[in-house]
């Protein structure tokens, strides 16, 4: 999707990828974490990162939609919120060193090089990491990822605590919580 494509769903409020989150709640309780520094990538709106802020977490979100992140900024203060093309993460400045917990919702489908943001995501990571992907999308099909490939880039880096596929109609995705090998 075209940048100003994304601008102007969120402008207009027509976000439904936003509707899908995971149990944040579960999760952090899977991993075993339950406080310390979290990134967000691919933040939109915030949402993610002010139920983390809400636990006590210090929370960065990366998000290269401009609008995404103004109302992000009005949804949570106390988060710290960059706008930036996660295609070069290698490139951005990182607030913290290292992060309990990383999450990215939906956003390796839109990465072209996905070994390299993976290497990011690992170098940066003293935790786990969160990570949902589309398998099956009926009405959007290109920003599905093929499981396998998926998973055997995962792999390399990560070791895999949890795994669960959920559907709904016409939808299908993946999540994953993961630590560092």
């Amino acid at each position: 999707m075209a940048q100003q494509n994304w601008e102007k769903s969120y402008k207009n409020k027509e976000i439904p990828w936003r509707n899908f989150s995971p149990n944040l709640s579960k999760i952090l309780n899977k991993a075993n974490i339950f406080s310390g520094v979290a990134l967000d990538l691919g933040s939109g709106t915030g949402e993610f990162s002010k139920w983390l802020s809400d636990q006590g977490f210090k929370v960065e979100g990366i998000d290269f939609s401009e609008e995404a992140i103004n109302i992000a900024k009005e949804i949570c203060p106390l988060c710290n919120f960059s706008n930036w093309n996660l295609e070069n993460l290698e490139n951005y400045h990182f607030k913290y060193k290292k992060y309990d917990i990383i999450l990215d919702s939906k956003v390796i489908a839109f990465i072209e090089d996905k070994e390299k943001y993976l290497n990011v995501i690992h170098f940066k990571l003293k935790g786990a990491f969160v990570i949902q992907s589309f398998l099956y999308h009926k009405e959007k099909p290109l920003i599905a990822v093929n499981e396998e490939k998926l998973e055997k880039l995962l792999k390399e880096k990560f070791n895999i605590l949890d795994k669960e596929v959920i559907s709904l109609i016409n939808k299908i995705w993946v999540e994953y919580i993961l630590v560092s090998k």
